[in-house]
């Protein structure tokens, strides 16, 4: 994928602490080459990306399918919501979205183009929106995108001293915040019934945001020494 600079953290290894990893790491490279081919082409009909200052976000869309999976036909998410593809909640798609990504002949590569093409011009443009610190490093902003993907613009503008942290460079007040919330409660609540579904990867997500909001400074030294990802701090 030579047209993708990967200068970025790779934080997909947070996912190895979950308990089904060896199934989501199954799922992941099963659809890697489907993301791959999607981020070229968008590279391809987008050739001033990078000259306008910004990351690829491979990493962080990789994260997003880590969290979010792939279904091609429409599903009930574990609030009941009809969603599809890369967990798009049908209902909040325009109209010319929702024909095109329900209509049956589309294959597994036309759902990540839109995934991937969908995720860079309007969540990225939307996380900028929350997350506003000039010249913020794509790490930090790759979290921000991270959650408007997961849980829309407006129910992460509600994570005010997240948010605060963010953008007065506070990483250990952003780190601390983002797990002060309903998503995480709810998370640990259902953790200790075991009827019901499983909030492993809820944990997981939140707690690997906060390790990544924790961690930054340290991070990026190692990554500025060139040392590889598999290295990076997360205790």
């Amino acid at each position: 994928m030579n047209r993708v600079n990967h200068a970025e953290f790779d934080t997909n290894p947070l996912w190895r602490f979950h308990p089904d990893a060896e199934d989501i790491e199954a799922v992941n490279d099963q659809y890697k080459e489907f993301l791959d081919n999607a981020y070229d082409k968008f590279m391809e009909e987008n050739p001033d990306w990078y000259k306008e200052g910004n990351s690829s976000f491979y990493h962080t869309a990789r994260n997003i399918i880590y969290s979010e999976g792939f279904r091609p036909s429409s599903y009930g998410d574990t609030r009941g919501h009809s969603t599809i593809g890369v967990g798009f909640k049908i209902s909040s798609l325009t109209p010319e979205d929702q024909n095109y990504l329900t209509d049956p002949e589309r294959t597994t590569q036309d759902h990540f183009d839109f995934f991937v093409d969908y995720f860079l011009k309007n969540t990225i443009k939307e996380a900028r929106e929350l997350c506003t610190k000039p010249d913020l490093h794509p790490e930090k902003l790759s979290i921000c995108a991270e959650n408007v993907y997961n849980m829309g613009k407006g129910k992460f503008s509600g994570f005010k001293k997240t948010l605060q942290g963010i953008n007065t460079g506070d990483d250990i007040l952003a780190a601390t915040e983002i797990l002060d919330n309903k998503s995480v409660k709810e998370a640990l609540m259902l953790q200790k019934n075991p009827d019901l579904p499983n909030a492993d990867g809820v944990l997981i997500r939140f707690n690997s945001y906060s390790h990544r909001l924790r961690n930054f400074k340290k991070n990026l030294d190692r990554l500025n020494d060139n040392i590889p990802s598999e290295q990076l701090a997360f205790e």
